[in-house]
């Protein structure tokens, strides 16, 4: 776990609790060293791309086995030589080992362990999204309860007066009616400071982004379990070209290869090849970046676990020590042995709430009296207080749903699950497999396509061909050095003539020269042999 956490960010942070930061500069901090890991990974692949392609491009003359073929100057290959191409088919089947063992662990490690935990993942995605729709019917409630309380409690305030609308009663109050708006009024202004101190009006759309995120998440998860066959089939591709490249290489060492399968290998077999693994590079890639945001999730900054992450996280938020959220945090991390406070607070404000509901009814209990001592004027207060009761009903239900749904034995389970068990253990487990694998694999491919020249036998160049490939072919030879070539040639036609008349050749001609000498020294030299022989 410690292992992915520690990879490396180029002076960025690790913490990924920064991403709940509220600021930009912060949150970008650990954004970019992700893409920096990223890019360090491309780069590698990218090098190595850029290496073989100019010494392919400059010639398996100048450069043999690293542009694709052994080569040796002479007729007969001497023993160093011989060592050397030995060593290199020992490198080549030792990576066609990497290729079987890597698909090995990607076929009976990654995939299986990944699977395990996609599926653990969902169920635990499921139960968390239908604790959230139950969250957001505790929100709906209050949300409504708290919007319809708001215009009866403040059309009360007009009503404290019994002067104004029920003349009869002043003084005497025989039905309390100042007495129970006032005992109203107090109660819920308690209740109100408490929902702006919990910030309970803005959960319910919190929930619905949570909601929406565990949809996404959910759909990820059905896309990658209906995609996984893809992972197996790359395995599949891999392993029988590996297996090709094996049958080749013994079919060419025993002396049976033929051009076609040559003309095959070269230009069939191991640009499909080259593409796979440029393919699964990618690929791993992308499993590293996941095991690494799973390893810094897991690990948390410091490597105190998952658990000081979200604390981290909610205090980056901008959620202070003393807020609710918080709070409850705090008591499920304790696994319930601290205090909750904030129960007894919500229990204090569920009863304030009953006790102001008990008051509307023993006002609406006297209704028709209350009318027969004030008349008509009081239609409206009545109407007041019965809205009132319907609302503090409705929130009354909020709050007791909101303290059921917190309730220990309903979300330590599930708390448990989140920190101790997919998240961190079957999750954290698969990606890394699936990375491990995938990197064996491609890294033994890479390797395998450097040196791919034990696929083809030692290929013998004369020295004369060496020489003609290095004179005409070479494209850094410098203009002085053509320049003194014509020098040497225009000495050569005075030297002859015994005069000063300079003789020019254009390069064509002396190219043409040159190959003339060098094939009059080749014939000289056959001589020399026939003649020593004879």
């Amino acid at each position: 776990m410690a292992f992915m956490h520690n990879a490396p960010r180029f002076w960025h942070t690790r913490n990924i609790a920064t991403l709940a930061s509220q600021t930009a500069s912060v949150k970008q901090n650990y954004v970019q060293g992700i893409v920096a890991f990223s890019v360090f990974l491309c780069s590698l692949f990218l090098f190595w791309c850029i290496f073989i392609l100019y010494f392919k491009v400059r010639g398996y003359k100048r450069y043999g086995c690293m542009a694709g073929q052994v080569t040796s100057t002479e007729e007969v290959v001497e023993t160093k030589l011989y060592k050397r191409y030995k060593t290199i088919r020992y490198v080549f089947f030792v990576a066609i080992c990497g290729i079987f063992i890597g698909s090995t662990l990607l076929l009976n490690k990654g995939v299986p362990f990944l699977a395990e935990a996609v599926t653990e993942i969902k169920v635990l995605n499921e139960d968390l999204r239908n604790t959230l729709y139950e969250g957001k019917t505790v929100a709906s409630y209050m949300n409504e309860g708290i919007q319809g309380v708001q215009d009866p409690l403040s059309a009360l305030s007009s009503y404290i007066d019994m002067n104004d609308f029920c003349p009869n009663q002043s003084g005497n109050d025989t039905f309390k009616i100042d007495s129970s708006i006032s005992d109203i009024v107090n109660r819920m202004s308690g209740v109100k400071d408490f929902l702006q101190r919990s910030e309970i009006v803005g959960l319910e759309s919190n929930l619905d982004i949570m909601i929406e995120r565990s949809s996404s998440l959910d759909e990820a998860l059905d896309a990658y379990t209906r995609n996984d066959w893809l992972v197996k089939m790359y395995s599949l591709i891999v392993g029988i070209l590996s297996f090709y490249f094996v049958a080749y290489a013994l079919i060419g060492w025993c002396n049976l290869g033929n051009p076609a399968a040559k003309a095959m290998v070269s230009y069939f077999v191991l640009p499909l090849f080259f593409a796979m693994i440029a393919i699964g590079w990618i690929i791993t890639i992308v499993f590293a970046v996941g095991s690494v945001l799973n390893s810094d999730f897991c690990v948390g900054d410091g490597i105190y676990g998952p658990e000081a992450t979200i604390e981290e996280a909610l205090l980056q938020y901008g959620i202070t020590e003393d807020h609710l959220m918080f709070q409850s945090f705090l008591y499920y991390k304790s696994q319930c042995t601290i205090e909750k406070s904030w129960d007894s607070e919500v229990i204090m404000q569920i009863a304030s709430i009953r006790s102001s509901i008990d008051a509307t009814s023993n006002i609406l209990t006297n209704e028709d009296n209350i009318k027969n001592s004030c008349g008509d004027s009081v239609d409206g207060f009545l109407e007041t207080i019965d809205d009132l009761k319907r609302n503090l009903q409705v929130l009354a239900l909020g709050f007791e749903g909101g303290l059921n749904i917190s309730r220990c034995s309903k979300v330590l389970p599930m708390y448990r699950r989140v920190f101790n068990g997919a998240s961190c253990q079957e999750s954290l487990t698969g990606l890394s497999w699936m990375f491990y694998a995938l990197f064996s694999v491609t890294m033994s491919g890479i390797v395998i396509i450097s040196f791919r020249s034990a696929l083809f036998k030692v290929k013998t160049i004369s020295n004369a061909e060496m020489r003609r490939d290095d004179i005409y072919n070479d494209e850094d030879l410098a203009e002085d050095d053509l320049e003194d070539s014509h020098q040497s040639v225009e000495s050569s036609s005075r030297a002859s003539d015994g005069n000063y008349q300079i003789k020019t050749m254009s390069d064509t001609e002396m190219r043409d020269d040159m190959d003339n000498n060098d094939d009059d020294l080749e014939a000289c030299t056959t001589k020399s042999i026939e003649s020593s022989y004879q």
